[in-house]
């Protein structure tokens, strides 16, 4: 084979490998029974079913949940249990984290959000007639550090 005829096939290849190496968009859906699914969005496949343990409340009450842009963390928010359960979206299936887990809260998580820097995690519990405050987590340290109104 000539140079020219084996350049062309070794450039062929590489971009075949770089096409089929196309990242994957990882999506997740909480069912309030206490399970996370965890999807590629881009062929609507499941990639892993997670049960999620009760706690000392009971069944966990599984809420929302978000991912970070980099897709390499998911946070399940469980009302039943004061807690939010991270999940790492890194592991082929992926699985609860190592590390804290779940976070412990001092109030309900209903609602989550990231913050722009995806630093912290704000989650909120809709229990107004509680005056229950947005509690304010430290995504790095796995920690509540503050509540506010």
């Amino acid at each position: 084979m000539n140079r020219l005829a084996l350049s062309a096939v070794l450039l062929l290849s590489l971009a075949l490998a770089v096409g089929s190496a196309a990242a994957q968009t990882v999506g997740m859906v909480a069912d309030v029974d206490g399970q996370v699914s965890v999807f590629d969005a881009d062929s609507d496949t499941i990639i892993a079913n997670i049960r999620i343990p009760g706690g000392s409340w009971g069944d966990p009450f599984l809420c929302d949940c978000v991912i970070t842009r980099d897709q390499k963390l998911g946070f399940v928010a469980d009302f039943n249990n004061d807690s939010i359960w991270v999940i790492d979206l890194t592991r082929s299936p992926p699985t609860l984290a190592t590390g804290v887990n779940p976070i412990p809260l001092t109030n309900s998580a209903e609602d989550l959000s990231l913050s722009p820097d995806e630093k912290f995690l704000v989650a909120a519990s809709g229990w107004s007639a509680e005056g229950s405050p947005l509690a304010v987590v430290d995504i790095a340290g796995r920690t509540q550090i503050c509540t506010f109104s």
